[in-house]
């Protein structure tokens, strides 16, 4: 369709005309094709009329709305698509002295709208807000600099920090205007301004949790942002560069580099850089709560190679700059919070904002939808999960000091409620379910294993009996085994002697010849008499795994001897139960299994069968 048509169309349709407007510019600009062409002057011309009215228009309609009753305030889904439109088209009408003030009153119409009316879908108008922003920005180059509201662009960047389409168009508008002023001193002085040391702190205290955003584009815009202020240099730093460079400029290249094989080395050696500055303390106060953000948002990334130089940068920040003068081991603690409460719901995105959002992408509304995007929730990954308690294993030293803050949050990833503690059964099991629950599970057990003095723990008896009632009868051996080697540390007298026996009953390698070798009868003298009655129900529980495996097991043709040691290594367990009388909390469970067993294997025991002997 020719120009001219299109034109035309404008007067006629127009949310036709709106969406071939958008298509025609999108594909102008990819060709750099010069528009004023004497023949279709006119026509542009009255689409920027067109255009410009349209904008006008809109800008009443928010003002009024925002005067309104919130309940009565409704634009639909195709008029925020026209909108969108609308301010997309007019950037390109540059040639026609296109007003770039009434782009920066749509902007500031509809941010007020959104102050008084905090109930409308915040994605949406918020991704309008950035739209404005950018057509502000592409039209803004021509303008004078002088004019160039840099204070309105960082008020908006800050208050929608989260937002993509706003933190895009403010860091487009920064580096444009950067590059333009480079020559002109007095412009760059006024520009320079708002990038003072002062409002350094300001900006750093704001933008800091977005490092630590799971949306790698966040991350790599906060930077570009960050990067224009004013560099604060610390007493150990003798080495200044002529370009004004600092950490947050190493940070920046790490996010912006597409990570491979072949580009990893460059990354690596650009943290290595980092944790050495931060060993040698020559890196500003200030910077350090963006260092640490930025090393979790590195986890963030999927190239395991950056991990570990990552986990050595977090080890120096815990270790040298954990308290003062910035909190880092605070900020670890918040994120480490979030990541836990966050753990079962990963994955399980929603899209609320969007709900009345329809169309495909071969009409306007389409094409907003597009624009907009999916929602997108700050949800840390169990991958985020695992390398921040593997990086705390680390300075377990130090993390065991801070027991009273990391003891209920492992409590909490175990489904409890840490303010209702009453017995070891009161968790959720909704939230202790998968292999990835179990995965991570394994490297909150390695840290509490490090901790080498558990009766020091907070809540320590509580945390010893969820080990003991709870988790040492898990099916997977490796997750029993670390069960053990943290009760181990409790160095219990009935415990600490029989170490390496119940480690051979874990492991399936050992378990065989452990049950021939190891009795429990009291004509063996294996066991001190003293530590029967707390030793024998332990064992038990380590058992139980391998009773519960007895239904795929049973189904096989041939059973190995193996499982005929647990049967009736268990049954003989469950008597002495039965026997002496226990209330021990796991007894009820046993005197189900034992039916079972007797059940499934209905023959004459006799008393060589038994494990051991009451």
């Amino acid at each position: 369709m020719e120009f001219c048509a299109l034109t035309d169309l404008v007067m006629i349709s127009e949310d036709e005309a709106m969406y071939l407007l958008v298509t025609f510019f999108e594909k102008l600009q990819s060709l750099n094709f010069c528009l004023l062409e004497e023949k279709s002057k006119q026509g542009v011309l009255r689409v920027h009329n067109f255009l410009q009215e349209n904008i006008t228009c809109w800008i009443g309609k928010f003002n009024d709305a925002a005067h309104k009753d919130p309940s009565n305030v409704e634009f639909t889904a195709t008029d925020l698509a026209h909108i969108w439109g609308t301010i997309t088209c007019y950037s390109y009408m540059s040639d026609f002295e296109a007003n770039h003030y009434l782009l920066m009153e749509f902007v500031e119409a509809l941010d007020r709208l959104l102050m008084a009316n905090p109930a409308l879908p915040r994605r949406v108008y918020e991704s309008l807000i950035g739209a404005g922003l950018a057509s502000y920005q592409r039209l803004s180059l021509t303008a004078k600099h002088d004019d160039l509201p840099v204070d309105k662009l960082l008020y908006f960047a800050k208050k929608y920090k989260l937002s993509i389409h706003i933190l895009s168009a403010v860091a487009d508008f920064l580096d444009s205007l950067d590059s333009s002023t480079a020559q002109a001193d007095s412009t760059r002085k006024k520009y320079r301004l708002e990038f003072e040391a002062a409002k350094t702190i300001d900006a750093f205290n704001i933008f800091s949790e977005n490092l630590c955003h799971s949306d790698k584009q966040i991350r790599l815009l906060t930077l570009r942002i960050l990067c224009h202020y004013e560099s604060l240099r610390s007493e150990n730093d003798m080495l200044i560069d002529d370009h004004g460079e600092n950490v947050l400029h190493s940070l920046l290249a790490i996010e912006a580099t597409s990570l491979s094989i072949a580009t990893s080395r460059k990354v690596v050696l650009l943290i290595s850089k980092i944790q050495m500055d931060l060993s040698a303390k020559r890196i500003h106060d200030a910077y350090i709560p963006l260092v640490f953000n930025a090393v979790i948002g590195i986890f963030h990334n999927r190239f395991n190679y950056l991990w570990n130089p990552a986990m050595e940068c977090f080890v120096v920040l815990v270790n040298d700059y954990h308290d003062y003068p910035s909190p880092v081991w605070e900020t670890c603690m918040k994120f480490l919070d979030k990541c836990v409460s966050n753990f079962a719901s990963y994955r399980a995105h929603s899209d609320q904002d969007n709900s009345e959002l329809h169309g495909s992408h071969d009409d306007l509304l389409g094409c907003f939808n597009q624009f907009v995007g999916p929602s997108y929730e700050d949800i840390p990954s169990p991958t985020v999960l695992s390398l921040l308690i593997k990086s705390l294993q680390k300075v377990s030293t130090f993390v065991e000091s801070r027991s009273r803050q990391i003891i209920p949050l492992f409590l909490k990833f175990l489904g409890y409620e840490v303010a209702d503690l009453s017995s070891v059964r009161s968790f959720s099991l909704e939230a202790c379910k998968g292999k990835v629950w179990k995965s991570v599970l394994g490297d909150w057990l390695s840290l509490l294993k490090l901790m080498r003095n558990p009766k020091a723990f907070y809540l320590s008896q509580f945390i010893k009996d969820v080990l003991q009632y709870r988790l040492l009868d898990e099916n997977d051996f490796e997750v029993q085994l670390k069960v053990l080697d943290c009760l181990l540390n409790w160095k219990d007298e009935f415990l600490f002697p029989y170490a390496q026996n119940l480690r051979n009953l874990v492991n399936p390698k050992t378990l065989r010849d452990e049950l021939t070798r190891w009795s429990l009868s009291r004509d063996s003298h294996l066991v001190s008499e003293q530590h029967r009655d707390s030793l024998v129900p332990l064992v038990v529980r380590l058992l139980v795994s391998k009773v519960r495996n007895l239904k795929t097991l049973a189904s096989r043709k041939v059973c190995s001897f193996k499982c005929q040691l647990i049967y009736f290594g268990l049954f003989g367990l469950g008597c002495l139960v039965f026997l002496l009388g226990k209330s021990d909390p796991m007894a009820d469970p046993f005197k189900v299994w034992v039916g079972r067993v007797w059940v499934i294997r209905p023959r004459v025991i006799s008393g060589r069968d038994f494990w051991f002997r009451v």
